[in-house]
């Protein structure tokens, strides 16, 4: 049972981690291509 509770805790910090990472990369695109349009 404490293997599979330390395989979801890291899943969750892998899902976490991934979704700020997409977060911060797309915010970045966004500015990118807005400051490429004007």
């Amino acid at each position: 049972m404490s293997g599979l509770q330390t395989l979801s805790v890291i899943l969750l910090k892998n899902l976490v981690a991934s979704r700020f990472a997409f977060q911060s990369e797309l915010s970045y695109v966004v500015r990118s291509s807005s400051s490429q349009r004007i």
